[in-house]
């Protein structure tokens, strides 16, 4: 899968992710490309994102659905942090 660009491995991988757990939806490579184009500030820390990370604004275990309307574009650091925190 390495000829794949960033969004086509993070759509796949995503979208992969949610039909195993048996969750509603899939995104697009072209859904996931315009939001991270149009997304510069984290929506959890206000800094500038360097590294992006997809976060479902209702968690999938939450019974959130992976469609583009659920889904945010955070900072590595604060995806991060989410998770251990969910843990």
């Amino acid at each position: 899968m390495s000829h794949l660009d960033i969004f086509e491995r993070r759509t796949y991988a995503n979208n992969w992710r949610c039909k195993k757990k048996g969750v509603i939806g899939q995104i697009t490579k072209e859904e996931l490309k315009n939001l991270v184009e149009n997304t510069s500030i984290c929506s959890h820390c206000n800094k500038n994102i360097e590294k992006w990370s997809i976060d479902h604004k209702i968690p999938l275990r939450k019974g959130g659905f992976n469609i583009i309307l659920n889904i945010q574009i955070i900072c590595h650091n604060c995806n991060r942090d989410k998770e251990r925190k969910d843990e």
